[in-house]
């Protein structure tokens, strides 16, 4: 079968060479009625179609060579269009060997064109055709009339965008990233940042690997250029909301890389944590119920998986940071909500399975796993059913809180609300979310219920819900009285510190201004410093009364702006502030004792030492005569004497630039 167009091609050649030049339309006629003959077998066996091929095969290739004429393959041609169903593979055999030289010759061309429109015209108007023969039916076509290429138009970028994408694309694995940082930051950043936004978020370019490198370069431009991140960051949310609302198979790829570059500006801090958590419940909220019937919206379908290959590429990124806080209770409460979302489709993928349990395993390995979306439902129902409850009791002031008011008007509201649970309490009213007086009264109105009715089992199940209902609410409640109480206390102590500093502002202030006004009063010349004179009890020997001692102090008096007078006062020692005053100077005293007492000392010992050292150095002059370094001294002082008496021996005699002759 391989052989046949190799043995048509040989009987050609032979035949154009003028060796056999009769056997050329004996043989034409002889495959044609052999075509003929086994097209009219209505079943044909596995050898008839065979041979039906190789009869085909083998006029081909003599058409091709010219040997046989055109006339001889639209005659088959006809034949197989006219029995269609069971003859169309032949024809589009034959047309794959030998319809682009009939397509390509000028006689024979608007005949082909027109058995080629004609068994396309056949394909389309029959709907039901197989998918396989409507393939080799475009073959053929395509084989005999190949669409017209047109041709690329290639734009020239300029030299500094293709360096740019050189940098990004190429050299970022290559060279450090902080050479290729400080390379963008000599660029003309007027005319660049535009093209550097594209070209950072352009994520079809984006090696998976080069994720990374590519948020280190930007996280660095950003903290020269703040707008930058901004843009970035913008650009890349937009892309992945983009992708979510498309959904189509060819961009998954384009998504994980947008998806990847999010995470790595979150660790860059181009980004906050609410935007990665807003994001990731987006990816398992757009488009989708609780509902299993309801998943058939376009934006994510029952059987498609990109979302969690979404999911887990970004929580490889970013979960390993959020271990404390408020963060890690998010992702706890996020990841719940995964396995819903992971349980309500049915039958995933390997690939998609092993993602799942890797990010289990590395971010969350002894949280409880879900086995059947049911339980899911069922966890995540008491999860929000605590939330709720937990609402109620802030819902009250999480409104006020938010629009800014303080502690004191939340606690006065809520001073407002419990009264007017007393009295509905008192009416035998039921609130859901009742204060600790609220729930005694509730309890009690209860037990009388029970009492009259006969104590019934429902009515104790109930009971016993709504006391646990209500004792949680009163923790809840308990626990948020304490924290506005630490708040208001914060307030008050900030409130009685600043009028504290106000007020030492102002008589500062008034201090200054007084000050600025009496400036140049006259102070009497018979002032004196306060004369501390205790004197000692005197006894009167007439009326032999013991006088108490006292302390002089010169009181200032002022009359009118200028006037200033001094007066003597005499204050008992028993008053606290004479004797506090004598204290004081007779400490101050001391002091200045002690210290001049140290001075001397100090000065008295320098002496003798000074003294016991020039003692010492006379010593040993005397005995050892003149040291080495004395005598050099010596030496030194000599010549210093003969030279400045030659001096004062020659006479000075001034000296002139020019002399006359």
């Amino acid at each position: 079968m391989a052989n046949i167009s190799y043995l048509a091609r040989g009987v050609a050649a032979l035949t154009l060479k003028g060796l056999f030049q009769d056997i050329g339309l004996p043989l034409t006629e002889l495959f044609k009625e052999e075509f003929i003959r086994l097209n009219k077998i209505q079943k044909k066996s596995q050898t008839d179609r065979r041979r039906l091929t190789v009869v085909i095969t083998f006029l081909g290739e003599l058409v091709n060579f010219r040997v046989a004429k055109p006339q001889f393959m639209f005659d088959v041609l006809r034949l197989c269009l006219d029995d269609f169903d069971r003859s169309i593979e032949l024809a589009c055999h034959a047309l794959e060997i030998c319809g682009h030289f009939l397509y390509r010759n000028s006689s024979s061309k608007e005949m082909t064109t027109t058995l080629v429109e004609t068994m396309f015209k056949i394909k389309n108007a029959r709907g039901n055709i197989d998918a396989q023969v409507s393939m080799m039916v475009d073959n053929a076509y395509n084989m005999c009339r190949p669409p017209v290429l047109v041709k690329k138009v290639i734009i020239q970028k300029p030299p500094l965008h293709q360096y740019i994408e050189r940098l990004l694309y190429q050299d970022i694995g290559i060279m450090a990233v902080d050479k290729i940082e400080k390379q963008l930051r000599r660029l003309p950043w007027a005319e660049c940042e535009e093209f550097l936004i594209q070209s950072f978020t352009n994520a079809r370019k984006l090696k998976f690997n080069h994720i990374s490198l590519v948020a280190q370069v930007a996280g660095k431009l950003s903290q020269q250029h703040e707008s930058f991140g901004v843009c970035v960051a913008d650009q890349v949310l937009e892309d992945v909301r983009y992708g979510m609302e498309i959904n189509r198979w060819e961009h998954m790829q384009t998504r994980i890389t947008t998806i990847k570059f999010l995470g790595e500006l979150y660790v860059m801090r181009l980004v906050d944590s609410q935007a990665i958590f807003d994001t990731l419940s987006l990816l398992i909220t757009l488009g989708y119920t609780q509902s299993r019937a309801s998943q058939c919206a376009a934006p994510d379908p029952p059987e498609d998986f990109t979302r969690v290959r979404l999911v887990c590429t970004l929580l490889d990124a970013v979960g390993p940071y959020f271990t404390k806080g408020s963060s890690r209770k998010k992702l706890d409460v996020y990841l719940k909500y995964f396995m819903r979302y992971v349980l309500s489709k049915p039958s995933p993928p390997v690939d998609v399975i092993f993602g799942v349990d890797d990010v289990f395993e590395v971010l969350r390995p002894k949280m409880k796993r879900y086995e059947t979306f049911e339980e899911a439902c069922e966890e995540i129902a008491k999860l929000e059913t605590q939330e709720a409850k937990s609402a109620k009791i802030k819902g009250k002031f999480g409104e006020k809180a938010m629009r800014g008011t303080n502690a004191r008007e939340v606690m006065a509201m809520e001073t407002i609300e419990e009264d007017d649970g007393d009295d509905a309490a008192e009416e035998g009213v039921e609130e859901d979310a009742a204060e600790g007086d609220e729930g005694d009264g509730d309890e009690s109105e209860d037990e009388d219920d029970e009492g009259s009715d006969g104590a019934e089992a429902e009515d104790e199940v109930e009971e016993e819900e709504e006391q646990q209902d209500n004792a949680v609410d009163l923790d809840d409640d308990r626990t948020f009285h304490r924290d506005v109480r630490a708040v208001r206390e914060m307030e008050d102590d900030f409130d009685r510190e600043f009028r504290l500093m106000m007020l030492e502002s102002e008589n500062e202030s008034k201090a200054k201004r007084a000050g600025n006004t009496f400036v140049d009063f006259g102070v009497p010349m018979s002032f004196e410093r306060a004369k501390k004179n205790v004197r000692p009890v005197e006894e009167e020997e007439d009326d032999e009364e013991e006088l108490e001692p006292t302390m002089q102090f010169q009181m200032l008096t002022r009359k009118g702006p200028k006037s200033v007078s001094a007066h003597s006062l005499e204050v008992p020692l028993q008053c606290s502030f004479a004797a506090k005053t004598l204290a004081k100077e007779q400490a101050e005293m001391r002091e200045r004792e002690e210290l001049t007492a140290k001075v001397l000392a100090y000065e008295n010992h320098e002496a003798q030492v000074a003294h016991a050292e020039a003692l010492a150095e006379a010593r040993s002059y005397h005995r050892s005569g003149p040291t080495k370094g004395h005598r050099h001294r010596q030496q030194a002082n000599a010549r210093q004497q003969q030279q400045y008496a030659a001096q004062q021996q020659t006479p000075t005699t001034p000296s002139f630039p020019y002399e006359r002759r």
